[in-house]
């Protein structure tokens, strides 16, 4: 009966353990998610923000017109913990949405319409396609009317 007892504790402590070691893991990965949200400030311009813990990697900005499509697919630079960037080229814009990775390649997206950001796992299909309507860079894209790819 002792060893009965013994054993059952054991199975318990190793059970114990390996619950606090997924929850640890769990806790590691989402403190270093990246979280993009889109504000638009006095300034009158829209704003992507990093207000979470990891960088975002592979950022993909596009703008939805009346019909509910996506246009101007704009892939824009990595963002840091806790740094905006300028969306210059919106200017009027029913909804927002952004496709984005972690460093660890786990997919991500935000879409804001009325102000209101959406953040989500996975990435949202925007159907980009890269020959015709996507640009690496938007200051020469839509400044100088050029496609870079």
């Amino acid at each position: 009966m002792d060893i009965q007892i013994s054993l059952l504790a054991l199975i318990v402590a190793i059970f114990s353990f390996a619950l606090a070691l997924a929850r640890f893991e769990h806790l590691k990965k989402s403190g270093m998610r990246p979280v993009l949200v889109f504000s638009r400030k006095q300034d009158g311009f829209w704003y992507l923000s990093n207000v979470g813990n990891g960088s975002a990697i592979n950022v993909v900005v596009s703008d939805g017109n009346s019909k509910g499509e996506w246009v101007n697919k704009i892939l824009c630079r990595p963002l840091v913990k806790e740094e905006a960037y300028p969306l210059t080229w919106l200017k009027h814009s029913c909804m927002l949405c952004v496709n984005y990775s972690d460093s660890d390649g786990r997919k991500y997206h935000n879409i804001c319409s009325n102000y209101i950001n959406c953040n989500k796992k996975g990435h949202i299909n925007i159907k980009m396609q890269l020959t015709s309507d996507f640009y690496l860079d938007p200051e020469s894209a839509f400044n100088k009317g050029e496609t870079n790819l």
